[in-house]
């Protein structure tokens, strides 16, 4: 995904992630956020908020969009690409 498409299409695996029951593609969506914060992370950096709803998958009420979470976010904050700070609530 070129960064032009990725600023603007931002929104979309989340919005998905909302709208969708099945938490088989709840799961991949979340790896594939993650592949999305590793390959353009200005864009995510940029605005908190992005990261705050990634960290709310912790609270999914499926385990396995759970774990994917958190293996997803403890490899972006090894890559220092996120901070834990602020949002685990």
């Amino acid at each position: 995904i070129d960064s032009e498409r990725c600023k603007q299409a931002i929104w979309l695996p989340f919005q998905i992630l909302q709208a969708v029951s099945d938490p088989h593609l709840r799961s991949n969506v979340v790896v594939g956020i993650g592949d999305l914060f590793t390959h353009h992370p200005n864009h995510f950096s940029r605005d908190k908020h992005w990261t705050e709803q990634l960290f709310a998958c912790l609270q999914d009420p499926e385990e396995r969009v759970r774990r994917n979470a958190l293996i997803v976010i403890n490899r972006l904050v090894l890559k220092e690409m996120i901070k834990a700070g602020g949002s685990m609530h």
